[in-house]
C-alpha cells in the first residue's frame, strides 16, 4: 500500500479541491467551491512545501548558522590560562599557522563537497532518465543530502569568515589571530 511507506503523502479525495481524503472542506455558501482563506492557506502550505523539499534549504540555514558563530566567536575573550585542559584544544601557532589550518580545511571542504555532489547529481540524472524522474526529486528533498552539504558549505563559511579576521603587522594592523576560533 503506497501510504504506508514514510514519507508518502495522503491520497487527495475525489472531489477535486485537493483536500486529503476523509477531510471535509466546506464550502462557501453551497457554491462548491473553498473558501479564499482556505485555498490561500493551501497555497501557502504548498509553497513552504517546496522550499522545505528543495536541495538548498538546509544549507542556506547551515550557512547563516556559520556566519553567526563565526561573528561570534572571534570577539568572544581567550579563555583560561595555559595548562589547562581547554588551553590544549585551542591554536596556539601564530598567524601564520592559523591561516594555513584554516585554508586547508577551506579547500578540502569546497572540493570535496563539488566534486562528491557533481559526480551524484549526474549519477542520479543518469538513472533518472532510465527509470523515473522521482529517483533525483526524492534525492533533492533528502533531509540526509540536505544536511551534508549545509555542514559541508556552512564550514566552509564559518573558516573563510575566521581567515579574513587573522592580522599581522606586516598587514599593517596589530597581529589578531582568534585562536579560539581556530
Amino acid at each position: 500500500h503506497a501510504a504506508a511507506h514514510a514519507g508518502a503523502r495522503p491520497a487527495l479525495s475525489g472531489d477535486g479541491r485537493g483536500a486529503p481524503a476523509g477531510c471535509a472542506v466546506r464550502p462557501v455558501h453551497g457554491s462548491g467551491r473553498m473558501s479564499p482563506a482556505v485555498s490561500q492557506l493551501a497555497r501557502r502550505r504548498q509553497q513552504w512545501a517546496a522550499v522545505r523539499d528543495s536541495l538548498w534549504f538546509l544549507p542556506a540555514i547551515a550557512v547563516l548558522v556559520g556566519t553567526a558563530l563565526a561573528m561570534t566567536v572571534v570577539h568572544l575573550p581567550m579563555p583560561a590560562p595555559r595548562g589547562t585542559l581547554a588551553r590544549l584544544w585551542l591554536a596556539s601557532g601564530g598567524a601564520d599557522g592559523a591561516r594555513g589550518v584554516l585554508t586547508a580545511i577551506a579547500g578540502s571542504l569546497i572540493t570535496v563537497s563539488g566534486t562528491v555532489f557533481s559526480v551524484t547529481i549526474v549519477a542520479l540524472q543518469l538513472a533518472s532518465s532510465q527509470f523515473t524522474p522521482r529517483v533525483l526529486r526524492s534525492f533533492v528533498a533528502d533531509r540526509v543530502n540536505q544536511s551534508v552539504l549545509g555542514i559541508f558549505i556552512g564550514t566552509f563559511t564559518y573558516t573563510l569568515l575566521v581567515l579574513r579576521t587573522i592580522h599581522t603587522r606586516a598587514d599593517g594592523q596589530p597581529t589578531f589571530v582568534p585562536q579560539l576560533g581556530v
